[in-house]
Parts: structure tokens; sequence; C-alpha cells
């Protein structure tokens, strides 16, 4: 079994124990979207985490200007707006890829692989 089908399956047992049928049917969909998508995510985590080493002013508006993001930078909250260019990102990795999710779906794969790469993690488990 791969690392990331474990960790998916640990965090299913846990939800069981709390939901009902239905709900763990539905959270089970979401499981499957997110891990679809994870690996796109995690690489633009990377790709942001390398772009921005410094969280600085200029590498955060660099970065904007090269991905040709055009929504607001706050640079008061400057996680908030990794995470906007990550979302944006992701949004467009996922059309050239067709493939559909919800903004729940993208926000819990950014999430997850920012906290990869928070913890130094290289690459996505196989």
């Amino acid at each position: 079994m791969r690392p990331l089908d474990r960790f998916f399956k640990g965090i299913f047992s846990f939800f069981s124990a709390i939901f009902t049928k239905p709900t763990l049917k539905k959270l089970d969909g979401v499981f499957t979207q997110v891990e679809g998508i994870l690996p796109y995510a995690f690489e633009i985590a990377s790709f942001i985490a390398k772009a921005t080493p410094t969280r600085a002013d200029d590498e955060i508006l660099a970065l904007a200007s090269s991905v040709a993001f055009s929504g607001a930078i706050d640079l008061h909250s400057k996680e908030d707006a990794l995470r906007s260019i990550a979302r944006f990102l992701l949004q467009k990795k996922l059309r050239d890829q067709v493939v559909d999710a919800a903004d729940s779906v993208m926000n819990a794969a950014i999430e997850i692989a920012v906290a990869g790469v928070k913890v130094g993690k290289e690459e996505l488990p196989a």
C-alpha cells in the first residue's frame, strides 16, 4: 500500500467512528478527489516554496507576475496571498488536464501539499 493510501485510509478510519454511513460515502468521494489532484498541488506548492524562499514582498510580487496572477495580493497576509496563487495555478493545471474539482477539494489538496512542503518533503510518496 502506498504511503498516500495509508494516509487517507487513516483519516477515513478516524471519521468512520464519528459519521454515519451516508456521510462516510460522501467523504470517501472527497478523499478520492483530493488524492487524485494532490500530486499537482504538491508540485505547485514546491514551485511556490522555491520561488519565494524568504517570503519577501518582491518575491511574492515577482511570482504573481511570472504566472500572470491577476488577483489581489495582500502583502500583509503573505500566506493567504501564496495560497491564492497556488489555487490559481491548480485551477489552471486542472483545466489543462480537463479535471473538474470543487473549490473545497482544491483547498484541501493545497493545504495538504503546503503542509508536506513545510515539513521538508522533497517529493510526493509513490
